[in-house]
């Protein structure tokens, strides 16, 4: 996952960059020793376990939804029952 962080819109006397406080967001969903920021690449690694429907025409660019609780009742309009069991 990668997000756009504008390192020049950073306060110069800001204690925490940007990357900092999205790391220890990210951290404390998914766990502290799941998230890794990548300098070089601009990337995070996130290694989490869910249930997701995914989707892709040639196996390179996938399309997916996470299957979570809140977005039950809308999978049941719009996926068959079997894949959302």
């Amino acid at each position: 996952m990668k997000f756009n962080i504008d390192q020049d819109s950073i306060a110069n006397d800001s204690s925490m960059t940007e990357n900092e406080i999205l790391t220890l967001t990210l951290q404390s969903k998914f766990g502290e020793d799941k998230v890794k920021f990548n300098r070089a690449t601009g990337y995070y690694d996130i290694y989490a376990e869910k249930d997701v429907i995914a989707k892709s025409p040639d196996l390179k660019k996938w399309k997916f939804i996470v299957m979570d609780e809140d977005k039950k009742p809308f999978l049941k309009k719009m996926v068959p029952q079997e894949m959302l069991e």
